[in-house]
């Protein structure tokens, strides 16, 4: 593992390496790339916490323009997962931990129970010092106990959660064999692999109760789970060990207040009118019970069945809920990231150098349309365990359980919880619902409303050095919000990232200053009056 302290986020102070044995520290990239990249580190993967937006930035601005280093990377989205160094015949990965376990530093070290817990340093006015050195190598040996410790306890090791949950699964409690369907199959399957409902049905109310589920998508990995390609046919078939990929033409009426369906434009809608799309057999069936016309079906793709996960939640499920840490916490990891790796993308964007690249690679340009001496080459992955008919089956599960939940009582969803008048029994079982508060709410759109006395909000910072309590936090959370709904924007500093660096001539090592605003948007579910919302029709949205 590795780790780099700096002062005011960019000034290098030293970069610390620990190997399980030995801890050495350096105050230079180039005296760190020096030592590691020796013939006994070969091969070898190097983790740092949250690597992928900071420390591994450090390194691509002193060797970016140094053609004796070959390096190669992989994001996801804006985040490097991997970083790829080749110096003669000596290659190193350098990975970031946080996609392992996305979790503080500090809140690992208390759930493993490692020896070296993270220690209290002044950010503000950081120096290089013994002091400094006793720090880093505390978070060093501390990291690597933590990952040696969740290693050993799964008996694997890997580079993310999603492919560490995969094998887990494979090793453990995987009893048979999985055939890849034909790619056509797969592709179609794909169409109806898309996310979860995050709707607002009316802004607010003085008292609402809130609910989430028990493990929602572990739940839902428990229902009906298509296994072995059947066959195919132009009939919506119902049977209790298959399940179908059904491309139907259908008639959602206008007085239908919750729509049952999802179709996807430039985002996710369930609305009204005649559309055309792919869902599971299981969505359509529950669609028609509600009042939904199938008007016509273009193809359908069976599955049979088969209860490939009940064994792997049932006993996770089990350890969340009993177990000390940390296997608790490394139970709720697994629980939670394994569904999405089925359905994964088979395309992989590789980015590099123009002069390490093979034929056909697509070169980055600046924003003046000149090449940054970059660019990105993709490749197909044919991995067994790309079987988005799997993934697809169990969004459209976890769908199908929160809709059996909405009426015209609900106010706002996401994905597993809802706000509502109603009064929803709760139970600590898998897959039912827990009473997470009560209160006065009001619901401004997807990912920002106030639901008793406090604002939730995606994408709102907050300053924070790490000295604040949890309700001093809230209470300014609060504030940007107020400010940020009232017009005045919310001001957000973050690291550049990787990424953007390989677009342009700027440093990786910089920070980038934005004023986010609330812009006038198209909502998903359009307002008829000051309070209460309905289903778009198909036709608004064209």
């Amino acid at each position: 593992v590795w780790d780099i302290e700096a002062s005011d986020w960019w000034n290098l102070l030293m970069v610390g390496f620990y190997d399980g044995k030995t801890y050495v520290h350096f105050r230079s990239i180039d005296d760190f790339l020096n030592y590691v990249l020796q013939r006994r580190y070969r091969h070898w993967r190097i983790f740092a916490h949250f690597g992928g937006r900071y420390d591994m930035n450090f390194i691509f601005d002193t060797i970016r323009a140094r053609s004796e280093y070959q390096m190669y990377f992989y994001f996801s989205g804006s985040m490097a997962i991997k970083m790829t160094i080749q110096h003669r015949d000596i290659i190193l990965y350098f990975c970031d931990s946080y996609r392992l376990l996305n979790r503080p530093l500090r809140e690992l070290c208390e759930a493993f129970g490692v020896k070296h817990q993270k220690q209290k340093i002044d950010f503000l006015n950081m120096i290089y010092s013994q002091q400094l050195i006793d720090y880093n190598r505390n978070d060093c040996i501390g990291l690597y106990e933590v990952l040696e410790s969740f290693f050993e306890q799964t008996g694997i090791r890997s580079e993310t959660f999603a492919t560490h949950s995969l094998r887990v699964w494979r090793k453990d409690f995987l009893k048979r064999n999985i055939y890849m369907p034909k790619d056509y199959i797969c592709d179609f399957a794909r169409r109806a692999y898309v996310g979860g409902r995050v709707e607002v049905f009316q802004k607010e109310h003085s008292n609402i109760n809130a609910y989430d589920v028990n493990s929602m998508y572990p739940y839902a990995m428990k229902g009906k789970i298509p296994v072995d390609y059947s066959h195919s046919s132009k009939r919506l078939e119902i049977t209790d060990n298959t399940i179908g990929f059904v491309e139907a033409v259908v008639e959602i009426p206008p007085n239908i207040y919750i729509p049952p369906l999802p179709v996807r434009l430039e985002k996710l809608y369930f609305i009204n009118g005649v559309i055309q799309g792919v869902w599971t057999s299981e969505e359509l069936q529950v669609a028609e019970s509600l009042g939904v016309k199938i008007k016509r079906i273009v193809r359908a793709m069976y599955f049979k069945c088969d209860h490939i996960f009940d064994e792997y939640v049932d006993k996770l499920f089990h350890l969340k809920r009993h177990a000390v840490e940390p296997t608790r916490t490394i139970s709720k990891y697994l629980l939670n990231s394994l569904y999405g790796k089925f359905g994964q993308n088979p395309t992989k964007k590789v980015y590099c150098r123009i002069q390490d690249a093979p034929e056909g690679s697509h070169i980055l340009l600046d924003d003046n349309g000149r090449p940054t001496g970059f660019c990105y080459y993709e490749t197909e992955s044919k991995s067994a365990y790309l079987l988005p008919h799997i993934s697809a089956a169990i969004t459209s599960n976890a769908r199908l359980h929160l809709l059996s939940y909405l009426n015209e009582n609900s106010y706002y969803c996401d994905t597993d919880s809802v706000f509502t008048t109603d009064t929803i029994p709760t139970s600590k079982e898998l897959g039912g619902w827990s009473n997470i508060g009560s209160g006065e709410a009001q619901f401004l759109q997807p990912k920002l409303y106030r639901f008793a006395g406090n604002w939730k909000g995606k994408g709102i910072s907050v300053v924070n050095d790490g000295s604040l309590s949890k309700e001093e936090q809230q209470r300014r959370f609060n504030m940007e919000v107020e400010k940020f709904i009232n017009g005045e924007g919310n001001i957000q500093r973050r690291h550049r990232s990787i990424k953007e660096a390989l677009k342009g001539k700027h440093k990786a090592c910089s920070t980038v200053e934005i004023k986010k605003v609330l812009r006038a948007y198209r909502p998903k579910r359009r307002w008829i009056n000051e309070q209460e919302t309905a289903p778009w029709n198909l036709h608004d949205l064209l």
